[in-house]
């Protein structure tokens, strides 16, 4: 019995102390699993760091003994900006060979004689030519004459006429008119001109809108006149002959100068303004005036604006003749090339 006691206390501490190491191993915490092989809750992104701009080179030192030193590169500065776009080539009517037509629509008043300083005493020669000139035909010859210059030779001829009475008491060329007298008169205007356009500022002349020019011109002027009274008597009383018709030419050559502008509006539009003359005092005088706009297509190029011309002989003849043209203009320009 004693023995059976015994043997259940053993068996009671070896279930006693078994149930002890068990506890104990409960309690022992386990290990916490490598960081690396823990999955994290998700956290939100972090927002990636600005980049840094690249630092400045540091400035070249002296080159050690032996070693040349390489120049730090220098930045080119930017181009200046154009006036017109870049690889827009604008048409201009200067440096370049054309052929021009117009046509001069003319509303001025008509033109004038008077006496001059050379006058035979006696009757005055103050006529007002009835009519008017008519329109004018003229033609413009352009040729290249280097770095934007132009050489232009130009022409233009025009006519008119009428019937009038004598005014008063008139003598004009020798030829005497009563007051009342029926007279017949016709009259041709021409000019001639060589002109060099020399194109001044700015300069050089590429990528600009604006354009400014001199002008150097030689002109050539004739006004021929005649006048009739064709029911006059052609003798008097005793059979001397009598004047009735009077024919003069008054012509003269002057230098004139002056100033002409250019306008690109676009790539083929531009506005053109000129305005030259010339005057000795008491002597001949003469003024030339233009302003146009200009489109064109390809080798056609269509002119539209106003001209003006004004005219007068020299006073110190006997004779002499002044007139003033003025109007609306069409013309039409053709580039060979």
């Amino acid at each position: 019995m004693v023995l059976i006691e015994r043997k259940l206390w053993l068996c009671l501490c070896v279930l006693l102390a078994a149930q002890g190491s068990g506890i104990a191993q409960q309690e022992t915490p386990a290990p916490k699993p490598a960081p690396a092989a823990a999955q994290p809750a998700q956290q939100p992104a972090a927002a990636p760091a600005p980049q840094q701009p690249a630092a400045a080179p540091a400035p070249a030192g002296p080159a050690a003994p032996g070693l040349t030193a390489k120049p730090a590169p220098i930045p080119s500065a930017p181009p200046a900006p154009a006036a017109v776009p870049p690889g827009e080539q604008r048409d201009s009517g200067d440096g370049v060979t054309s052929f021009t037509l117009s046509y001069w629509l003319n509303g001025a008043n008509p033109p004038k004689m008077r006496n001059g300083k050379a006058a035979l005493e006696g009757n005055p020669a103050n006529l007002d030519f009835p009519g008017k000139l008519r329109d004018v035909p003229g033609a413009t010859l352009s040729f290249p004459a280097g770095n934007q210059n132009t050489l232009r030779i130009s022409y233009f001829r025009t006519r008119g006429g009428g019937n009038t009475t004598a005014p008063g008491p008139i003598t004009i060329f020798g030829a005497g008119y009563n007051t009342g007298d029926y007279l017949s008169t016709g009259y041709t205007l021409q000019d001639a001109k060589i002109s060099l356009d020399y194109f001044t500022w700015p300069f050089p002349a590429a990528n600009h809108n604006f354009r400014l020019k001199t002008l150097w011109e030689v002109q050539f002027v004739s006004f021929r006149w005649a006048v009739d009274a064709p029911l006059n008597p052609t003798e008097d009383a005793d059979g001397n002959v009598l004047a009735t018709s009077a024919v003069k030419t008054n012509w003269f050559v002057l230098p004139t100068v002056g100033l002409g502008a250019e306008y690109m509006l676009s790539k083929h539009f531009r506005w053109e303004a000129k305005a030259s003359g010339f005057t000795i005092p008491h002597h001949q005088a003469i003024g030339d005036l233009e302003t146009f706009g200009a489109y064109r297509a390809g080798q056609i190029e269509f002119q539209f604006g106003a001209k003006g011309f004004y005219f007068k002989s020299s006073p110190k003849q006997e004779q002499y003749v002044k007139g003033l043209l003025g109007g609306a203009f069409l013309g039409v320009r053709w580039y060979p090339k």
